[in-house]
Order: structure tokens, then sequence, then C-alpha cells
């Protein structure tokens, strides 16, 4: 590296941690990399070490140019990764954790669900697991938003392993972390037509139409009831063309909720069962 180019990395880092300080970022937060590109629908940008790439999350979403700019490397130990949108009219979240679980690795999705593509810039930031991590907000919002999820509804990932999934993203078919520590089961039937949440807290199951032309002919089985706790979900699909993935893990920062993604990407409905266990 040239002294010119190394100086002129360092002035660039200096001046994102005067822009974070004035946003009201701790003082150990470090920032991770900067960001560009022009997004049509939904792509993932996956973090490990230094090495910093981006996929598209399925055939139908474009990405037409991205520019990044890596400021450290992200470490090898327990952490928070938070992200603050600077451009884009969608979504930016953080929705994998780095753990050893995953071999540290974390993952940022952008999602944008109008018409047509627009230009983001983000920013993602880094802080050690013994901060300060309280942060509940969205991991966006509109400049003022900041966290590592949303608070029931995110997809904070932190324990997902894999990156051998269908839909051509990170997302595995046995969602999660494939532990079983037993306690209850959900047995789930339905029609899908793109992609649809199934969401678990407690003893109340809850379905929700995410993109396409709506659920039908929905029926679930709970056996049991989703501790407060930390457990880890494992789903077995037993039919469906697509993807079933465990986008959220239940825990302290998302009310202990669990959340299933079906992800069908082909055209018309598709009819999918599958069991989910912990």
């Amino acid at each position: 590296m040239t002294l010119q180019r190394s100086m002129t990395q360092a002035a660039a880092l200096a001046a994102l941690l005067v822009v974070a300080g004035a946003a009201g970022v701790a003082a150990q937060d470090r920032p991770l990399f900067e960001w560009r590109g022009r997004v049509d629908r939904e792509i993932q940008i996956v973090m490990q070490g230094r090495d910093l790439n981006t996929h598209l999350a399925s055939w139908q979403d474009r990405l037409l140019r991205d520019r990044q700019r890596v400021f450290s490397v992200l470490p090898r130990e327990d952490g928070w990764v938070t992200v603050r949108r600077e451009d884009g009219r969608g979504d930016a979240e953080v929705v994998q954790q780095p753990s050893r679980r995953n071999d540290y690795t974390a993952v940022i999705r952008i999602r944008d669900a109008r018409g047509g593509t627009d230009d983001y810039r983000l920013t993602a930031y880094w802080r050690p697991a013994g901060g300060d991590n309280g942060w509940n907000g969205r991991s966006n919002g509109n400049g003022n938003g900041w966290g590592w999820g949303r608070n029931r509804d995110g997809n904070d990932d932190r324990d997902r392993g894999g990156r051998n999934g269908n839909d051509g993203g990170w997302n595995g078919n046995n969602g999660g972390w494939n532990g079983n520590n037993g306690g209850g089961r959900l047995h789930w039937s339905g029609a899908v037509d793109d992609q649809a949440d199934i969401r678990i807290q407690g003893g109340q199951v809850d379905n929700v139409n995410v993109t396409g032309n709506g659920l039908r002919d929905v029926q679930a089985n709970l056996s049991g009831q989703l501790p407060r706790q930390g457990v880890a979900l494992r789903v077995d699909k037993r039919q469906g063309r697509g993807s079933v993935t465990v986008v959220q893990q239940p825990s302290a920062w998302n009310s202990y909720t669990a959340v299933i993604r079906i992800r069908d990407t082909r055209s018309g409905t598709d009819h999918y069962d599958l069991d989910v266990t912990w």
C-alpha cells in the first residue's frame, strides 16, 4: 500500500469517526466499511474478516453497480454489528450477527420493495460484546434509527449457519444451528406465493404474507410453547419447492420471538408442509 493511499484511508476513517460521534455512536463502535450501490429488490452484504462480498438474494434481484471501502477487520470474537443507512428509500438491516457458530460472519440485507432501482449508501460499525448493546431500535431508520435489528419484526439471525441455501443466499434449509433442545413442536402447512413468514412467540403463531398473492389453506398445530429463553429452532421441510429458513432465533432482544421464512421464487403458489422443533 502506498503512503498516499494509506493517508487517504486514514483521513476517511477519521472523518467517519467524527460523523459517527455527531450521530451518537458510542466510542467503542468501530467503523467496518462503507458501501454504495444501486439496488432493485434485495441484496445481501457479507463480511468475514476483511473480506466483503455482495450477493443477490434471488434471480429476480438486481445490483447495477456497487463500490465498497473497508476500514477495519471484523474481529473473530463476539460482538454487535450495526448499520446506518445514509441514502436509499428501503430498509438496510443486520440479519446475521457474527459469532462462533457462523465463523464470525456478518450479513446485512438491503431490501428495496418499491418498483425500479434506487441508490443506497450505508456504513457498518462493530461493537465488542461487552459494550452497551441495549439498543432495540431499527437498524437503519431515516438517519436516527440505530440498532442491530427490529424489536420483533427484524430478521437478525445471529445464530443462523450455512451458506448453502436453495435461494442462492446464506439460508440453509434446516435453518439455524441444528440444535434441538426439545420442549415444543409446530406442524405447519399452507400454500405460499413468493415469500411468507411464520412467527412464533409463546403459544401464539402468526402467519404473515411478506410478498406475493397471499397465503391459503394454512393449518398450524402447536404442541407446547416457545419458552422465554434462548433455544435453537430446527426446521424440517417435508413438502415445497422453495427454501424454508429460520431467519430469527428467539432471544431477549426480540422478546423471544422466532421467525421462519418461506421463500417460493417460482411462478404461482406451491404447497408447503413442515415441522419446527425446539
